[in-house]
């Protein structure tokens, strides 16, 4: 019958096909044990187990009641909130507190030259940390507008706190400084293409002074080689990318994406705040080719052995909790990374860069999501917190959800 991952009677798994995201194999006919709050047994004959997913950017605390069962009902046990307010905080607090999927691992707001998280100069920085740190924020972030002498005093207070640096790459630092100061992720895939211009300083310095960023310039002056050195730059300072395609896919959308049958579960006002959205001024034409080129330069990236995290910055426009995994999974795939490499930067390469450990947690699915990505979407099951949630219930989350967006028109 294979081989047993766990002692523990109380839910068992059997005859089930392992997916290993790191090895990129398939473990056929194996059986797991896992502790639960009653006994169960799972005929996983033709199935395959893949671990838990996480999203690992998302601003949760924006999002009305019932968040979560969008989240698990698409087999995601964790979240990276990455900028809770602070009306919003306690109620964060509380649920990290229980200790439940899914689990959530997260900051207040973002530290920037102005706002509620203000660092306006050097000085200024280790009042700020104090702060957070007594807080309880799991990691920091940093923002757009911070000046070089913040951010570095910020970079030196997050190592002596044992924090981890994460955000945006402020204008007026440039990439290779914030991999050197020890940013561990960079999000978006922030002003990366500024890094990989033949005239990084002088476009930086433009950018600066009047805050535009001269587009058509950076595509226009985009070097390969400065792609490649800046990944050898991540690699050897151990930089990781949360790319959020989702995100930056946006740009590229018209009225054909209110067509998206997932936009049912989210209330009437965040419907229609993205239909405004799409109303926007943008040349849809230039805006794909600023999309193709990040996705260039993340292939590059991969290449060369950076490491990528799958995040969605769900609730963006178009971006619906829970779904916008699987579609950042299959946009990563669109770019050239490997459906091993798309299924690990949700699953496995999470707990390697949390450097913690959650209770195990698993989706299992219909197909093999090693032969087409697409197959994370055809949930049967999620095991986690001793339970396992079956496709009837997930299915009676989803149809809980809907009803109370559409309650809203």
């Amino acid at each position: 019958m294979g081989s047993a991952l766990t002692v523990a009677q109380s839910i068992v798994i059997e005859s089930v096909a392992i997916v290993d995201p790191r090895s990129g194999t398939v473990k056929p006919n194996q059986t797991i044990r896992l502790a639960g709050n009653k006994a169960m047994r799972i005929d996983g004959r033709g199935k395959f187990l893949i671990p838990g997913l996480w999203d690992m950017h998302t601003h949760v605390g924006d999002l009305p009641v019932g968040w979560e069962e969008l989240f698990l009902a698409n087999g995601i046990v964790g979240i990276r909130e990455m900028a809770c307010s602070q009306k919003n905080w306690p109620a964060q607090q509380l649920h990290r507190e229980r200790n439940v999927a899914p689990y959530l691992v997260s900051t207040l707001g973002a530290i920037d030259r102005d706002g509620p998280l203000a660092v306006p100069n050097a000085a200024a920085a280790p009042a700020m940390i104090d702060r957070l740190v007594k807080l309880g924020v799991d990691f920091l972030k940093v923002y757009n507008a911070l000046s070089r002498e913040a951010y570095f005093a910020i970079a030196v207070e997050a190592r002596k706190r044992h924090l981890p640096l994460t955000g945006h790459i402020p204008d007026a630092i440039s990439a290779v400084e914030a991999a050197g100061a020890g940013q561990r992720s960079i999000e978006h895939m922030d002003n990366i293409l500024l890094a990989c211009s033949t005239a990084e300083v002088g476009y930086r310095k433009l950018f600066v002074q009047d805050g535009r960023l001269p587009k058509p310039l950076l595509l226009n002056s985009f070097s390969k080689e400065k792609a490649e050195a800046l990944a050898d730059v991540f690699v050897a300072k151990g930089t990781w990318m949360v790319p959020t395609l989702t995100e930056l896919r946006n740009g590229t959308l018209d009225a054909s994406a209110l067509n998206d049958p997932h936009l049912q579960y989210m209330e009437k006002d965040w419907r229609s705040e993205w239909k405004a959205h799409l109303a926007i001024l943008r040349d849809l034409r230039f805006e794909g080719s600023w999309f193709e080129k990040h996705r260039e330069v993340l292939k590059i990236f991969d290449k060369k052995g950076v490491r990528i995290l799958a995040g969605t910055d769900s609730p963006y426009p178009f971006c619906v909790p829970g779904f916008a995994l699987h579609d950042e999974m299959e946009l990563l795939v669109g770019a050239g990374i490997s459906a091993p490499k798309a299924l690990a930067a949700a699953t496995t390469n999470v707990t390697e860069f949390l450097e913690r450990d959650y209770p195990p947690a698993y989706v299992l699915l219909s197909g093999n999501p090693l032969t087409d990505i697409r197959n994370t979407r055809k949930i049967e099951a999620v095991v986690v917190d001793g339970r396992v949630l079956v496709r009837s219930e997930l299915d009676s989350m989803l149809a809980a959800k809907k009803k109370r967006a559409n309650a809203t028109r």
